[in-house]
This record gives structure tokens, sequence and C-alpha cells, in this order.
């Protein structure tokens, strides 16, 4: 597959943030037969971006840890459970989505399939909208792109130090 959005992550290893200090690990992608056979089953096309993430990512990644929903093998249910969550909320979103991370059990992100090669991502809240700003209908845009919402997750050298530095002071502190 040609790599036009990730780049900058491409056949490199990355660093889990939930380690500390942070730790290499190599992620595992999806072949391209898994990401067709899952757009067939679930009748949706995919954006560009979305292919490449899961490529290079969608088998098994640390970037993001809400104890649910970052490995392919978890990609339908996720759908389900967020359909199911729209409706004992009372909520419809009109678009045709597709959930990639249920955050708690009660909220999601997700982009519209229609929405572009390099979609924008949302957050739905449901209910709890009435205690946060910014949400419509229960949903609030939360980056631009969904490749800049992925690399934004990437650690940052300077993340890395830091982590690194606090790793070692509490080895060190009497």
């Amino acid at each position: 597959m040609k790599i036009e959005f990730f780049n900058g992550i491409s056949n490199r290893p990355l660093y889990s943030r939930y380690e500390y200090p942070m730790k290499k690990y190599a992620p595992k992608g999806c072949s391209q037969d898994q990401i067709h056979t899952l757009q067939k089953r679930c009748k949706v096309h995919f954006p560009k971006a979305y292919e490449e993430y899961l490529f290079l990512m969608g088998i098994d990644h640390q970037l993001y840890d809400s104890g649910i929903g970052y490995c392919y093998a978890e990609l339908e249910d996720m759908q389900d459970q967020a359909q199911l969550l729209l409706s004992e909320e009372g909520f419809e979103i009109t678009k045709d989505f597709w959930v990639i991370d249920i955050l708690y059990n009660d909220q999601f992100r997700f982009f519209y399939l229609n929405d572009g090669e390099d979609p924008s991502v949302y957050h739905w809240v449901g209910s709890d909208q009435e205690h946060i700003e910014g949400y419509e209908n229960g949903v609030k845009r939360v980056d631009k792109k969904f490749s800049s919402y992925i690399m934004d997750m990437v650690p940052s050298r300077a993340e890395r130090f830091v982590g690194g530095l606090v790793s070692w002071y509490y080895k060190v502190k009497p």
C-alpha cells in the first residue's frame, strides 16, 4: 500500500505512553485483505487515511488506551456498541459514520464516512453534553483530520525525554 498520510510513522518503531520509561514497540498492521474483508462485511468504504492507519497499526498499537477499541478484532463490535449507546441516550447521528474508539463505555470517537480521504474526528458524549461546552446533539469535532489526530498521539521526543526523567527520578529518589 502506498503511504500518503502517515509517512512519519511507517516502518519505524513507536513508543508506548503507557509504560515508564516509554518503551519502543513495533505496531502490528492489518493486511490489505483484512481491510478489504472488513469493509465488505460492514458494507462501508474507508477513507484512505484510515486504510493506511489499519495497514500500519490496525491489529495492535499503544497510542491510546481506553480499555476497549483499538484492535482490529474489536472494530465491528464497537460499531454495534456505539449504536446501542446512541439508542439508549435517545440520540441519532444521521450521516454514515465509523467508530474508532469507545471511551469509558459511554462515549466514543468517530469520523463520517463521506468526509473525504482524511476526515475530521468527532467525539460523542450524549447527555453529558449538558456539562461540557461546545457539543451539539452530543457531538463535537476534536480534530480536522484523522491523520493529525493519530499523529498527535505519537509521543514526541520531548515527551519521551520527560518520561525518562520521571522514571529516573523515581528510581533514585531515597
